[in-house]
């Protein structure tokens, strides 16, 4: 995994939380100004298999805010998110100086590699206080031993503000994709890179797995619930609930996205206020976020969810989060929502099976 020093001490919680709330309304199209000309490892192990194999790759833990891998593309390596609630990816171009010095990104440079092919279109997103633009091209894309020829990706030559990490690796299905190409797991597929169409997430170890499962990272059995729509991970919600039974919400199923790219769990903004007001929690408006007594943590109800009849636990020192100097809920609402987005609150404490091809999910209590 290669690192970079980061500027800010752990009360950068806060302003990592804020960035999450802007960079989900353009995720989901909320409060949207414009979308525009899109086109239109170390710690990594493998297993062999007779077509592809299975590989483990050690995720960077980033105040519980982020998981970030290490990848590269065209021999050059980036730090990125693997998100399954996005389909592309992009990186930093070496002509962005704003990201090579500012945010002290990685930057791709294309003088660098042998094999990269410029695309030549344009991609522009734009949203409420951030923004990324650039073109595109293709080249050589490697995750550990992993190796898919001719991917295309985003070289970002602007951006509105730094992150933790250099960029984005999009696990959707192909028809979120906004560069309209095949995303990097489909190539992994159809390359026969990977011994099966499966990739897993175990967020309690920093472990993702490219082509299959361990059984060892969760306990009992895993149990599938179905995608109803293929673009994001788009699943029914049965209920959300606190273990004491004190604030059902979502009753008789709702949209529900689960996605590794976010760091809470999101839902509208009705159904957000009733759960925190129920922990006792007060909004703060310099925060944007809804605060709870470090104090009483421990005395919290665990938060249910139920998914194809099953609850699954998560406990309060994990649905709230200890920023430093004050502590806060992992329930946020977004305005306009009308789904839920179940973010790394829920995968820090379940073990995630993500298979493209039969299109189902399989969850279980994380071990470790």
């Amino acid at each position: 995994m290669i690192k970079r020093k980061h500027k800010h001490s752990k009360p950068l919680h806060r302003r990592v939380h804020k960035r999450h709330q802007n960079a989900l309304k353009a995720k989901y199209g909320l409060s949207t100004i414009s979308k525009v000309n899109a086109v239109t490892n170390s710690g990594s192990s493998t297993s062999a298999a007779s077509s592809g194999i299975q590989q483990t790759s050690s995720l960077e833990n980033y105040y519980d805010a982020e998981f970030l891998v290490t990848i590269t593309l065209g021999e050059q390596s980036f730090i990125v998110v693997p998100d399954t609630g996005s389909a592309d990816m992009w990186v930093p171009d070496a002509s962005c100086n704003f990201c090579a010095n500012s945010c002290q990104n990685h930057i791709f440079n294309r003088a660098k590699s042998k094999s990269f092919v410029n695309n030549g279109t344009s991609f522009s997103i734009t949203y409420g206080s951030g923004s990324a633009a650039g073109t595109t091209g293709s080249d050589t894309f490697k995750i550990g031993k992993m190796t898919v020829q001719n991917q295309t990706f985003g070289l970002a030559n602007t951006i509105s503000s730094c992150s933790a990490y250099d960029g984005i690796w999009g696990l959707g299905f192909p028809s979120l994709s906004q560069l309209k190409t095949e995303p990097p797991f489909q190539n992994l597929i159809t390359q026969n890179q990977v011994e099966k169409s499966i990739f897993s997430f175990s967020l309690k170890t920093n472990t993702m797995i490219m082509g299959g499962s361990n059984s060892s990272l969760y306990y009992g059995e895993l149990i599938y619930t179905p995608v109803t729509v293929a673009s994001y991970w788009q699943f029914n919600l049965q209920t959300i609930d606190f273990s004491d039974g004190s604030c059902p919400r979502c009753s008789g199923n709702c949209t529900a996205i689960m996605d590794t790219g976010t760091s809470l769990i999101v839902g509208p903004s009705s159904d957000i206020m009733a759960l925190n007001t129920q922990l006792g929690a007060t909004f703060n408006s310099t925060y944007d976020l809804w605060l709870v007594e470090c104090a009483i943590i421990s005395t919290l109800p665990q938060l249910v969810l139920t998914i194809a009849n099953t609850k699954f636990y998560i406990k309060p020192e994990t649905y709230v989060l200890n920023l430093g100097t004050v502590c806060a809920s992992g329930l946020m609402d977004l305005s306009g929502i009308t789904f839920w987005i179940i973010g790394d609150v829920f995968l820090r404490q379940h073990y995630v099976e993500f298979d493209s091809t039969k299109q189902q999910m399989g969850i279980a209590p994380a071990l470790g």
